[in-house]
């Protein structure tokens, strides 16, 4: 199993997310969609190379090739692998 280490600025754009969407649907729903946000995030621990490889939608200098592109819940996260 693959660590998964979020950085500063990761863990505080989640905190908003978390805030939006409870926003947006309501205490219940915006706790169930992040839920299922942080749940395929957290696959990446089993399963790194999950998501997309950057290389397959951008033109990207070759020191890219390690970036993965994950989408959850219409949201976009951008790994490193």
């Amino acid at each position: 199993m693959v660590s998964i280490e979020f950085s500063k600025t990761v863990q505080s754009k989640l905190s908003e997310l978390q805030i939006r969407l409870i926003e947006i649907g309501g205490e219940k729903k915006g706790k169930e969609r992040m839920a299922r946000v942080m749940s395929a995030v957290g696959n990446l621990g089993l399963f790194p190379g999950a998501g997309i490889p950057i290389t397959v939608i951008y033109d990207v200098e070759p020191e890219f090739k390690k970036y993965y592109i994950l989408y959850a819940e219409k949201n976009y996260f951008f790994y490193l692998y």
